[in-house]
């Protein structure tokens, strides 16, 4: 039984400092914010202590695309800039992740014999805001 249209690739709409991100293969992003038990007497934790935040992500990009993010930023290693992923379907609700403060730590590229997408460019970044989860802050 088919039960309606889902998130998917088709769904997702990607924005990115020179607008809509149209040669874009992947993305993908995290946050983490580790707690450490605390041990006193005996041997079970009797608190914890909070980490650091971190958020990463990264993305591969056609080489024209990542073209014009290299423009729009100065160069690869310029400015900070801010990256909206919708995920939309129609009749659902619309989910929007927000990176804020997103600064490229990497840039990879290769090219080989019969790629029908020949320099493409995965580009590593470091988020320097916390991700904002559909609207909601990580922390």
């Amino acid at each position: 039984m088919i039960n309606g249209r889902y998130y998917d690739w088709e769904s997702v709409t990607i924005t990115g400092p020179s607008g809509e991100v149209i040669g874009i293969s992947d993305i993908n992003y995290s946050d983490e914010k580790g707690a450490e038990p605390r041990y006193g007497k005996g041997g079970t934790p009797y608190g914890f202590g909070n980490k650091n935040y971190k958020a990463s992500g990264n993305m591969t990009l056609a080489i024209d695309e990542a073209e014009r993010l290299r423009a729009s930023l100065g160069g690869f290693y310029g400015d900070t800039f801010n990256i909206v992923v919708n995920y939309e379907v129609p009749g659902k609700d619309i989910i929007t992740d927000t990176l804020r403060d997103c600064k490229i730590t990497k840039v990879d590229t290769s090219a080989q014999q019969d790629d029908d997408n020949t320099g493409s460019r995965k580009i590593d970044f470091n988020i320097f805001s916390p991700i904002e989860w559909n609207g909601v802050p990580a922390v």
